[in-house]
């Protein structure tokens, strides 16, 4: 008389382990796939807030915004000028009783954004800024075509299409995904705006 044994074979719990590790190895890689994409969202929510801390800069700075093409926010070239007076320090960084006007206040508005963005020495009067951007660089221009550019060439204008309404554009590159394998892709930005 035989008996009848029931119950799970060796090879059926080979079997079932095979599947249940091939299932982990999907959601390991699922698990990967969303931390790359978590990071890439981060980046794209500082460029964002860097543009918008650019626009609510020069929206604060009304006296230099409005003059158009000799705006001193018009800075495709990228010149970045701090002036400690803006801070009401002096150039050995003593607080002084000292001030600025809109012209030197949009340099150095431009010289604190762009430093946030690819990051700055310290200087006597300024403390060093770490990048918050990978390779982050900006640019401040007027531009009746903001969607194009690079970060050597950012492709600004300078055309007003409408008498006194100059729109501005704020452009942010940054590179993502840097690693041993790929030297990371450049992505662009952009905001505009006219007062």
């Amino acid at each position: 008389m035989q008996k009848h044994v029931s119950g799970f074979t060796l090879l059926e719990v080979l079997v079932a382990v095979v599947v249940f590790s091939i299932g982990l190895l999907g959601l390991a890689s699922l698990q990967v796939m969303g931390l790359r994409l978590t990071h890439d969202s981060l980046l794209r929510t500082m460029a964002t807030i860097q543009a918008n801390d650019m626009a609510d800069r020069m929206r604060t700075n009304v006296a230099a915004t409005s003059k158009g093409a000799t705006s001193p926010y018009n800075n495709p070239s990228k010149a970045a000028t701090g002036n400690p007076n803006c801070l009401g320090k002096d150039i050995s960084g003593n607080f002084a009783d000292v001030s600025c006007d809109s012209t030197q206040m949009a340099g150095h508005d431009f010289y604190e954004w762009y430093a946030n963005l690819s990051g700055a020495s310290a200087t006597s009067w300024y403390p060093a800024t770490q990048a918050t951007m990978p390779s982050g660089t900006g640019v401040v221009c007027i531009d009746s075509t903001p969607n194009d550019g690079t970060p050597t060439a950012p492709g600004c204008d300078n055309v007003i299409a409408v008498a006194g309404k100059p729109i501005f554009a704020i452009k942010v590159w940054w590179v993502e995904r840097i690693d041993a394998n790929s030297p990371g892709t450049t992505h662009r930005y952009v905001m505009s705006f006219s007062l």
